[in-house]
């Protein structure tokens, strides 16, 4: 995603989606970090999460105690 900044011609932005039975939450924010989906789920201490490899999911996992379940298109070969 991209944003237009003042001065300057574009700046790259994440779109993060969250998603449950009964809700999609999506939210655009300049970092790739744990720290947005921390935000996210702060207060819950339990949960699984599907996604990739990346670092910030896995220190959800360690830090807040959720399940990953690593996604099956970006990672075929190895279930």
């Amino acid at each position: 995603m991209f944003e237009s900044l003042e001065g300057k011609a574009g700046h790259c932005w994440y779109l993060w989606v969250f998603h449950s039975a009964s809700a999609v939450v999506t939210t655009l924010d300049p970092h790739r970090t744990a720290t947005v989906p921390e935000a996210h789920f702060q207060g819950l201490t339990t949960g699984t999460v599907i996604c990739d490899r990346y670092g910030a999911y896995k220190k959800l996992a360690r830090t807040m105690g959720f399940l990953l379940a690593f996604c099956r298109a970006h990672y075929p070969g190895i279930f």
